[in-house]
């Protein structure tokens, strides 16, 4: 199971493989927003725009 992202390229599945973890990594590190929220932020970018960007700024040959 991974995440589904479409590129420019097309779609790329992002997956998290187990045995590449160190003994000491976090494997998913979640937060409250709950405080931050009621300042007044707001979330612009899911993480799927964001890996999308990234994935699309490394696979653009004109870089």
């Amino acid at each position: 199971m991974g995440i589904i992202v479409t590129t420019n390229k097309g779609e790329v599945t992002i997956e998290f493989d187990p045995e590449r973890f160190r003994p000491a990594e976090v494997p998913i590190l979640l937060c409250n927003t709950s405080k931050i929220r009621k300042l007044g932020f707001e979330i612009k970018y899911s993480l799927k725009d964001i890996i999308n960007d990234q994935l699309n700024y490394y696979l653009d040959p004109t870089r």
